[in-house]
């Protein structure tokens, strides 16, 4: 070997050591530690300010109404009266009140004229009627008779009908929400004229999903916040669960009733009704989102670190409140939870781990 060669190989022979010692499966493999982020998992029964059964729903009038016409005619009436103007949203009227009224002339004029052709078919079918018990008159001529005069009272009676439906009474005491015409205007039947509703109490109707109606309960309490309000709380009363989803959805109507004596509930605001109280969240724990990972196309886990070492773990979850999960099962309060770096690790893999705050909803 030549002096260029023997120092080549001094040179090599600390590598050349280095791997055969790095090759010795009696040595175990050096694992370098994966930083990740962990939070401690939350008891989901215990934590505060949770809102996971919390659904928006807009304020309605309880017996809310659209009123109309059932004739067509010229608006005469549409306020108190005495010159007082038109209906201003906001007034509370009274049940039986006159709240409007379409111009009566040609209704009269019409209720007169069937009235006066009642009376004629009705004398002209008593003179009938003598004459044919006398013989001097025959059965066809009697028959005509009734006939004409039950066809004019018939007339009679849809004439005196459309004098009653060219007024509009209040059907419950309420407040007017809305007025659609204003007097002087022609309009025709059915078009919406007046909406009136009971404000004493208000409804709201939510939709809740299928995997939680079962718990909603008729008579049971809730509470609701109004943020138009300032964020002021309700309580109410459940009045009515559906037992049929929405058509295209799995949503199950559940009607809301709140009193509202003091009347700062109002119709069209929106309200957060708050279930928690009936529903909960489960007996469980409470994870970030961000700690899920993908197990399978059905299954999901969590990584749980035990002395530095990171497990993967199946779990089941349910709400999701926010940025955070309740897990159902799977996982206990009070595990460390990987919460960033997950999707680095394997099961059994190596962590180096810094605690950071849950962030859970508020």
């Amino acid at each position: 070997m030549d002096s260029i060669s023997r120092v080549a190989l001094l040179a090599l022979t600390p590598v050349i050591l280095w791997v055969v010692a790095g090759c010795d499966p009696s040595k175990p493999a050096v694992s370098v530690p994966v930083p990740v982020r962990v939070s401690a998992a939350r008891d989901a029964a215990t934590a505060k300010g949770q809102r996971g059964a919390a659904y928006l729903a807009t304020i309605k009038g309880r017996n809310q109404l659209t009123l109309s016409f059932r004739v067509p005619g010229i608006v005469d009436r549409i306020g108190p009266g005495s010159g007082s103007g038109d209906w201003q949203e906001g007034t509370v009227v009274g049940r039986g009140q006159l709240l409007a009224q379409l111009k009566q002339a040609d209704f009269l004029a019409a209720s007169n004229s069937a009235a006066a052709q009642a009376t004629l078919d009705l004398t002209q079918f008593d003179r009938t009627q003598r004459l044919f018990k006398e013989g001097a008159a025959s059965q066809q001529e009697k028959e005509r008779a009734v006939a004409a005069k039950d066809a004019s009272e018939a007339v009679l009676e849809l004439r005196r009908q459309d004098i009653l439906d060219s007024r509009i009474l209040a059907p419950l005491a309420g407040t007017i929400l809305k007025r659609e015409v204003s007097a002087g205007e022609t309009i025709g039947a059915g078009r919406p004229v007046l909406t009136l509703a009971d404000l004493s109490e208000v409804e709201v109707e939510v939709g809740v999903p299928d995997r939680l109606v079962g718990l909603v309960r008729v008579g049971s309490t809730v509470h609701l916040t109004v943020s138009m309000l300032e964020n002021r709380d309700f309580v109410g009363e459940v009045k009515e669960v559906g037992v049929a989803a929405h058509e295209g959805s799995r949503l199950f109507r559940v009607v809301v009733r709140v009193g509202n004596s003091e009347g700062r509930l109002r119709p069209g605001m929106t309200a957060s009704v708050d279930l928690e109280d009936m529903v909960g969240h489960g007996v469980g724990a409470m994870v970030q989102l961000s700690a899920l990972v993908a197990r399978s196309e059905k299954q999901l886990a969590v990584f749980v670190v035990t002395n530095g070492v990171a497990r993967e773990r199946a779990v089941g979850t349910s709400d999701i409140l926010e940025s955070s999960i309740v897990v159902t099962n799977g996982l206990q309060p009070g595990e460390w939870v990987v919460v960033a770096g997950a999707s680095e690790l394997h099961d059994g893999a190596a962590v180096e781990a810094t605690v950071v705050e849950p962030k859970l909803a508020h």
